[in-house]
């Protein structure tokens, strides 16, 4: 139901926000799933980075693409979703998150 972040070998991600892209599915979007999560006290945001080649910095620069750069970059400002995180949680906090995760994906299959 969703694009998780990997991590690549040898690096060490401090991991300010949980990153998540939600793939197209019946049961939520985007909106429900962050209106759940703020619903039961867990602070979300959207990914509003996405693609910098729709910002007017960009607007006649010359640059690289990818040819998936465009899809893959809207599908992630369209469906992704920040969870907060910090070195300052308590394992208490990181389980009532993944409770309200676990909670939402019962309740929809």
């Amino acid at each position: 139901m969703f694009y998780l972040p990997e991590q690549n070998k040898g690096v060490k991600t401090a991991w300010l926000a949980f990153p998540l892209v939600i793939k197209k599915n019946k049961y939520f979007d985007r909106k429900k799933l962050q209106i759940y999560f703020e619903k039961n006290n867990i602070q979300t945001r959207t990914i509003f980075t996405g693609n910098i080649l729709k910002q007017p910095v960009m607007k006649n620069k010359y640059y690289k693409i990818n040819k998936n750069i465009n899809s893959v970059s809207d599908n992630v400002m369209k469906n992704g979703l920040l969870l907060g995180c910090h070195q300052g949680m308590k394992k208490s906090e990181l389980n009532y998150v993944c409770k309200i995760f676990k909670k939402i994906i019962n309740e929809n299959n």
